[in-house]
This record gives C-alpha cells, structure tokens and sequence, in this order.
C-alpha cells in the first residue's frame, strides 16, 4: 500500500478516518460511505461501545 496516507480525528461522537491515494478505494468506499445510515438500516446500533459509544465515519480522497 505505498503512498497511502491517512488521519484519524476525534469530533464529538465521531470518529472520522480520512484516507488519502488508496488505489482500492472504489471497492472499500462503496462498503464505507455512509456507514452510519447503512447500519441503521440494517437496524444495527453505530455507535461502538468499546470507543466511548462514538460512531465511525470514512472518507475517501
């Protein structure tokens, strides 16, 4: 995975991974974009209890 660069950042309930120059990206963005909404229509609770109950969010650049 060379030139794959990345940044986790803590904002209130979340944690929002930003993940830069991954050539996979079409693939796993497709399973990762709107993670929240497609748990909660699977009625899956988001929030993960072992990360202080914050929800996870990935974006792809």
């Amino acid at each position: 995975m060379d030139g794959v660069q990345g940044r986790v950042q803590l904002t209130g309930d979340r944690i929002v991974v930003n993940v830069y120059n991954f050539k996979h990206e079409n693939a796993v963005a497709s399973i990762l974009t709107n993670l929240d909404a497609k748990l909660k229509k699977a009625n899956v609770d988001p929030r993960i209890p072992w990360l202080g109950h914050r929800r996870l969010e990935f974006k792809f650049y």
